[in-house]
């Protein structure tokens, strides 16, 4: 079977939407597929094959994000790859409708990715949202009624993708790779010796909820004076690490506070960093606007780590009380409670580690491509 991954872009960038397309191209591969990946040059335009994954960069046209991006030759690319079945990832964005579009009057057949209503699991001010939820109603039914399958990342957008015309649809969650189940415990970083660590691992990031992380990190310094807060990942906006820098010299808590900068999970190595930061965390914290749902969390309970995050209906069915803390998204005061408690008892770190560690074996990344194959090839 050949297959045409349609994507926001593909490592070594940066992302959980990047992570998720290799993924899911390398294991097609290996199980035999012809395996193309059609996204952004986000350096240049060019053509490469990685791993048995024939990866296209193609020439974007921004309109302010990701979302509003125009790949110029995405049709005539598709047209002389002539797949089988193509994979669109995600439904609110402008190339996907672009993608649609092309798979409509090539007449070959396309699957599409969704996280649910944009505005559930983006949101932003009053007129951000208006805007969002004009772009839903004209994109999603055009998408849906046409796609021979969605694909939902989580059960509670179930009834909304049928509300919007999905003919067929196929639970789809986002993954991990088998590494982080199966690595033995790595040392603890030398910058964490002797210390009780809290780590967020992810783009630095306004609704990543950095800031009001690092405000509740300085809470939970006056109990825990050994604490030390771990950024790992680069800037998710531009200038935002020196506005956190500026925040925690404000505080007075700037040594107790380090950046790490992105890691390169594509590589072994770069995989390898990461769970050692990972294994040196006492608890991982990610207390976002919203995720789909996220990798890095699951990562984290890969480790065997309790987390802290901040509810947002996606985490529904991987997180619960007695393996996570859930905070509302802003809630400074409570964040710094819950992961003070936590710092304070480690016989309840323990606990909810080994319960999340269960939870995120049932996600990996093998699994997931085997449950995509299977549907995809019932469509063809």
């Amino acid at each position: 079977m050949k297959w045409c991954l349609v994507g926001p872009g593909y490592p070594p960038d940066a992302g959980g939407a990047e992570e998720y397309l290799k993924a899911m191209a390398e294991r097609l591969a290996k199980k035999g597929h012809e395996v193309h990946a059609l996204v952004f040059a986000q350096q240049k335009p060019g053509e490469e094959t990685l791993n048995g994954v024939h990866v296209h960069r193609l020439q974007a046209t921004w309109f302010g994000s990701k979302r509003l991006a125009w790949l110029a030759g995405l049709e005539e690319k598709i047209r002389e790859i002539n797949p089988s079945l193509v994979h669109v990832q995600s439904h609110a964005s402008l190339y996907s409708l672009q993608a649609a579009d092309a798979c409509q009057r090539l007449g070959k057949k396309f699957v599409v990715l969704t996280y649910g209503p944009t505005v559930e699991h983006n949101p932003g001010g009053f007129l951000r949202n208006g805007f969002a939820q004009a772009l839903d109603a004209l994109r999603v039914p055009r998408l849906f009624c046409r796609a021979e399958a969605v694909l939902y990342r989580a059960a509670n957008v179930e009834t909304w993708c049928r509300s919007q015309g999905a003919r067929k649809l196929v639970h789809a969650s986002t993954g991990i790779d088998e590494a982080f189940l199966a690595m033995p415990a790595q040392e603890r970083r030398p910058e964490c010796l002797d210390r009780k660590v809290i780590g967020f691992v992810g783009a630095l990031s306004q609704r990543k909820g950095a800031r009001h992380l690092l405000e509740a990190f300085a809470r939970v310094l006056k109990t825990q004076p050994t604490a030390l807060l771990v950024f790992v990942g680069g800037e998710g906006e531009k200038g935002f690490k020196e506005t956190l820098e500026t925040m925690a010299r404000r505080h007075g808590i700037r040594t107790r506070v380090l950046f790490t900068g992105n890691v390169d999970t594509s590589t072994a190595a770069g995989k390898k960093e990461l769970i050692q930061w990972i294994d040196s965390f006492d608890v991982f914290c990610l207390p976002s606007a919203w995720e789909g749902p996220s990798q890095a969390m699951l990562q984290a309970m890969a480790r065997g780590k309790p987390v802290v995050v901040a509810w947002i209906p996606t985490l529904d069915g991987l997180v619960s009380k007695e393996s996570s803390a859930v905070v509302a998204f802003g809630d400074v005061k409570g964040l710094a409670t819950v992961l003070t408690e936590l710092l304070t008892n480690s016989k309840q770190r323990e606990q909810a580690g080994t319960r999340n560690k269960a939870i995120a074996a049932r996600y990996t990344f093998d699994r997931l491509a085997v449950e995509l194959e299977k549907a995809c090839l019932e469509l063809v």
